[in-house]
């Protein structure tokens, strides 16, 4: 399982009111030696609101890269003070609160600090509630394309997560660590990659709530809904049976029975007059009944042509047309002029 933090956007800020409080921490910084390059950096602190749960050390933290330098210290009467020697330069630092179960109750936004020689500074640090070590499981099990999801997009407001198992028989489960407040959530899934032709669910945004608390364990399943389908099997209709063609003078009329099917409202008459080419429709709206009569002028004939073919198809009230009677000849007599 990989896990990779993507921050998309800057993050909101989140205003806690309930247990915050403020800690206003006191550093002087001086040369330790002209020659070491290190300098010294006193942190005093005070709790200016007392907290709900006995607070029993502070765990300061400096960093810069891959270097940490650690103090804890005691918490007395809401008061701590710790020295540490550090190289001069800048520096990340982190102060956490802590009960006397071990658990971290409190902690600052991460804050730059600058250590230099002889200049003396003030720094106001605001203490929120720490961070809520967020579990999600994402259950896959009655959902219909879990054999292939094998990656997610997990969204809280615009920082952006990603979970990654390569095989479907392991759990899609990731862990963050995120500060309580209220969150636009959302989670996205995906196949074989992120790119969004891959993406199988693209996700719904849902208030979630991160309580003040040491852990939080989610499940969150897929949305899905039941899609109820009906269909109806449409059967070609019969071809017409017993078709005639007769020609009086320039009127040619066919007929035909029916097919014994309920469903036919008109018929379709074709007619070829090549037999190079393919039979041509006359008449483009069905006629109704089983009769039609037309103008051999409209069939604008060659003088060579001596004969045409003609086939009766029926159409059903849903418009499909069905299969076509056979062929009948009709040799043309001469029309006198």
């Amino acid at each position: 399982m990989f896990m990779k933090r993507i921050p998309t956007f800057p993050r909101r800020v989140i205003c806690v009111l309930i247990g915050c409080m403020f800690l206003l921490a006191a550093c002087t910084p001086f040369v330790h030696s002209p020659v070491d390059g290190q300098g010294t950096i006193s942190i005093m602190g005070s709790l200016q609101t007392p907290s709900a749960v006995e607070l029993v050390e502070a765990r300061l933290i400096v960093t810069r890269g891959k270097h940490t330098f650690e103090e804890t210290v005691p918490i007395h009467n809401d008061q701590f003070a710790a020295t540490l020697n550090i190289p001069i330069g800048t520096w990340d630092l982190t102060v956490l609160l802590i009960d006397e179960e071990g658990i971290v109750r409190f902690q600052n936004s991460n804050q730059s600090i600058e250590v230099q020689p002889h200049k003396p500074s003030t720094i106001e640090l605001s203490m929120g509630p720490a961070d809520c070590l967020v579990t999600i499981e994402i259950q896959l099990e009655n959902y219909a394309f879990k054999k292939v999801t094998n990656r997610a997009r997990v969204f809280f407001d615009d920082t952006m997560y990603e979970l990654i198992r390569e095989d479907f028989t392991e759990p899609l489960v990731g862990e963050f660590k995120i500060s309580p407040g209220s969150y636009d959530f959302k989670v996205e899934l995906y196949t074989e990659s992120f790119r969004i032709g891959d993406r199988i669910a693209p996700g719904i945004w849902e208030l979630l709530e991160i309580p003040i608390a040491q852990e939080l364990h989610l499940t969150w399943n897929p949305l899905t809904e039941i899609i109820k389908v009906t269909g109806t099997v449409h059967i070609p209709a019969s071809a017409p049976t017993n078709v005639t063609v007769q020609q009086t003078l320039s009127r040619i009329t066919i007929s035909w029975e029916p097919p014994q099917d309920p469903y036919v409202t008109g018929y379709f008459v074709f007619v070829q007059t090549n037999p190079l080419e393919r039979f041509k429709l006359i008449n483009p709206t069905p006629v109704t009944e089983p009769t039609l009569t037309h103008f051999i002028e409209e069939l604008e004939l060659e003088a060579s042509i001596s004969e045409v073919r003609y086939t009766v198809a029926a159409v059903s009230s849903n418009g499909n047309v069905g299969f076509r009677s056979e062929e009948i000849v009709l040799q043309l007599e001469t029309v006198p002029k």
